[in-house]
This record gives structure tokens, C-alpha cells and sequence, in this order.
């Protein structure tokens, strides 16, 4: 028999709680990825070269300030690093739906915005576009994209160009390798930015939420069922499609849409990535929780009963000529 002392103790699923975890998973990684670091060969080659008269370290550490160099890693480890970034990003969008489920739950949900106006576009000379550059490559760490609190579906538009010439042979890159480090210490620190405005994030998905779920006022004068009220297309298939009659609308989801929540389960490599049992513990807890939350306030997500069914339309009969007056 197991000791009481020994079984897990339930972990807490108020928000405070919920990302003082978050930030000491965030802050150990920083910890983590910061030892890690290490000066390429030719940083100290050229560390030895000009400043002879130091000793080693500080002659690196010197040279290094001088060249405002970003922070490098071997190859391995910038590769196990963004498996724990991707991870931790995961547990940011479960928690920020988890909080515009709670905002929506409660009736917090604030006025929306003023729409802003059209910014101007304006053009940059050459020598603006020289100095911007410059600046970029000045950065201590490289610019990055906004934060995507949904995970966008990326989907192919169309067929893929065929090169015109075979594509040369690359050799496997050396996994020891001292390179450019750069985008993950950004992406750690957006983490970091993250977590601290979640109550933002969250608050702008509520509103954004509300203000597409509400339902369109009917024309005046217009009964239920009228021309001037909007009716949800059918979906229900015919004798030989599977795929449902207008099934382009499928692709119309609510603002609160996170695809993997459809699983009762978290992602496999994100869960697998997880260094002990609680923060695998503390992953399930905040997948869960998002995906109840979503489903408590009517915004749940299903898995798509159509995935992965054919487009059986070239088995339907042709459709009725149509008769035109002359």
C-alpha cells in the first residue's frame, strides 16, 4: 500500500497560481539556456589577437562587448532548448484561454475599441533603408513576429513549383557547432512579456469573441425567417457527397478556436518535452482547463467530423439545366 505522504498533491487551478508556475518554468529555462552559453572559436581567436596584454577571459569578455555579439550555443542544444520554448508557448495560449474563458464566465468582458485609423504607408530612401538594416544587425536580439495567442492553420493554396535544376546535396549540419543563439534567448524573453500582459491578451480575445458571437439585429419589419434575417447554411450531406453541402463554411470558426484542444489529450511532443512529472502534471491541468473552460461558455472545440473523408461530388447527378427566358 502507498503512504499518503507519497501520492501527488492536486495542483491549484486559480489563475495567481496558475502563472506563478508558469513564470518558474519560464525562469528556470532563462537559467537554463544562459549556462549553456558559449563563445564561438573564432570570437576568442580574435579575443587573443587584440587584446594580448589581458589575460584569456577577460579579453573574450572585453571583445565580446566590443562587438555586441548575441548569445551563442551548440547546435544540440538550441534544438532541445526550443522544444521546451515550444512547449512553454503552448502553456501561455491554454492559459490565456483559460482567462478569456473565466472573463466571459463572469461578465467581465469591457467595451471594445475604437477602430484606429489606416496608417499611412511611407516610403524610405535608400540610405533609411541602409541605416535600418544596420540597426537590426546592432540588435542584442533579433526582431520577432507579434505573439499568435492561436496557432494559426496553415493551409496550401495551391500546387507546389517544381525547381528547374536538382537541388545540390547538403551534409547533415554538425550538431557541435557553435552558432547564433539569438532567436531563442527573443523568444524566451517575448515569454516572458506574455505572461506578464496574459490579463491583456485575455480581455482583447473576450471582447473579440463577444462582439463576432453576437447575433445580427433582423431587418425591421422582417419576421422570423424573413428575407432580411440571416439563417445558418445547411450541412447536411447528400445521397453521394460526404462532405457536407456548403462545406466551405466549416472553415468559419470562432475567435476562440485552438485546434489541438479537440483532443482530450495535450500534444504528444510538447507533453514528451516536459523534464519532470509535475510540469507534465501542470500541462494536462492547464489543456484541460482550457478546453472546459471553452466548453462552459458554449465556445468548445470539436474535432471535425469530416477530416479525412473524400469529396464525393463527382458521384452526384448533374444538376437540373437551368431555363433562362429570351
Amino acid at each position: 500500500m502507498h503512504d499518503e505522504d507519497d501520492q501527488p498533491k492536486p495542483l491549484s487551478s486559480e489563475p495567481v497560481h496558475l502563472a506563478q508556475r508558469l513564470r518558474g518554468y519560464i525562469d528556470g529555462l532563462v537559467d537554463n539556456a544562459e549556462r549553456d552559453t558559449e563563445d564561438p572559436p573564432w570570437l576568442i581567436d580574435q579575443a587573443r589577437k587584440n587584446y594580448t596584454h589581458l589575460p584569456e577571459h577577460e579579453a573574450i569578455e572585453t571583445h565580446r562587448k566590443t562587438m555586441k555579439l548575441r548569445p551563442h550555443m551548440q547546435r544540440w542544444m538550441i534544438k532541445q532548448a526550443m522544444t521546451h520554448v515550444l512547449r512553454l508557448e503552448y502553456h501561455l495560449r491554454c492559459f490565456i484561454l483559460f482567462l478569456t474563458a473565466r472573463i466571459i464566465e463572469m461578465g467581465r468582458v469591457g467595451e471594445p475599441p475604437e477602430p484606429r485609423a489606416p496608417a499611412t504607408p511611407r516610403g524610405l530612401t535608400y540610405a533609411q533603408r541602409q541605416d535600418q538594416e544596420m540597426r537590426e544587425n546592432r540588435r542584442e536580439l533579433p526582431r520577432l513576429n507579434g505573439f499568435k495567442v492561436l496557432t494559426p492553420v496553415i493551409e496550401s493554396t495551391g500546387k507546389r513549383k517544381r525547381p528547374r535544376r536538382p537541388r545540390p546535396y547538403h551534409m547533415l549540419p554538425d550538431d557541435l557547432k557553435v552558432v547564433d543563439a539569438g532567436h531563442v534567448f527573443a523568444r524566451l524573453k517575448r515569454l516572458e512579456h506574455v505572461l506578464a500582459n496574459a490579463d491583456k491578451f485575455a480581455m482583447s480575445l473576450a471582447i473579440s469573441a463577444v462582439v463576432a458571437l453576437k447575433p445580427p439585429l433582423p431587418v425591421q419589419g422582417e419576421g422570423v425567417g424573413g428575407e432580411g434575417e440571416i439563417l445558418p447554411p445547411s450541412y447536411t450531406p447528400s445521397s453521394q457527397t460526404l462532405l457536407p453541402q456548403g462545406s466551405e463554411g466549416l472553415k468559419q470558426k470562432h475567435p476562440l478556436y485552438f485546434a489541438p484542444l479537440a483532443n482530450f489529450c495535450p500534444p504528444a511532443e510538447h507533453y514528451d518535452s516536459a523534464p519532470d512529472y509535475d510540469q507534465k502534471r501542470d500541462f494536462n491541468l492547464i489543456h484541460w482547463l482550457a478546453s472546459s473552460g471553452l466548453e462552459q461558455i458554449g465556445l468548445g472545440v470539436r474535432p471535425d467530423p469530416y477530416q479525412g473523408l473524400p469529396d464525393l461530388s463527382c458521384l452526384d447527378p448533374p444538376k437540373p439545366p437551368q431555363i433562362r427566358s429570351l
